[in-house]
């Protein structure tokens, strides 16, 4: 793929700017490049451009939803998704974000999960991220967390997509279909994220 060809891939627009990320042997090369900073929006797409350029002209052009570890497709460490038949009640589905961390001291908790049932697909994505960020004392260093972890789960969507049609299990499937519903009609989903489920999904969904 050339590059006059490459559109705006590895760029997506957001409320105040454009921001670069893309990911080579499992480490993530990102940029914001904000509309005040560079002086308006062509400004700064341009330069986002030229940027995601440099990137793809040093790194390739390859696209991978893997992550660094093997069973982890949420493109988060420490953040992981179980989807799957409850063993006890087998009628019943599992669905679910795991978050890990170091634990502070004996007393504080190491782990935790977030109900994708009960919070919606997005939000459960979004407080294991922040839990985790949490208990690493990381929360206030950066001023992109929403838009940063929004971009993560853009690459989990993407992975999300082609897992519900590959889903052998009736019972699963319908589990994951049912909350990809719920994530176009959720108010707390962000606009950018529905309308990119609402393309990419829809029309499978339609076929």
């Amino acid at each position: 793929m050339s590059k006059k060809s490459l559109g705006m891939r590895y760029i997506t627009r957001l409320k105040n700017g454009y921001w670069v990320r893309k990911t080579y042997n499992y480490e993530t090369f990102k940029m914001f490049f904000g509309f005040k900073t560079y002086g308006g929006v062509k400004s700064a797409l341009d330069a986002a451009i030229v940027y995601r350029d440099q990137l793809v002209e040093k790194y390739g052009n390859l696209f991978s939803v893997k992550t660094k570890h093997q069973h982890n497709k949420t493109g988060v460490i420490g953040i992981n998704w179980n989807c799957r038949t409850n063993p006890v009640r087998p009628s019943s589905v599992i669905n679910t974000f795991r978050a890990q961390a170091p634990a502070k001291n004996e007393e504080s908790k190491t782990a935790t999960t977030f109900s994708i049932k009960k919070e919606g697909l997005w939000n459960a994505f979004y407080m294991a991220v922040t839990w985790r960020l949490d208990r690493l004392g990381a929360f206030g260093m950066s001023p992109m967390l929403f838009e940063d972890t929004k971009l993560a789960f853009f690459d989990f969507i993407h992975y999300y997509i082609a897992r519900i049609n590959e889903e052998g299990d009736v019972r699963v499937r319908q589990e994951m279909t049912s909350v990809i519903c719920k994530l176009i009609e959720d108010k707390v989903t962000p606009d950018d994220i529905k309308n990119y489920v609402i393309v990419k999904w829809v029309p499978l969904v339609d076929m």
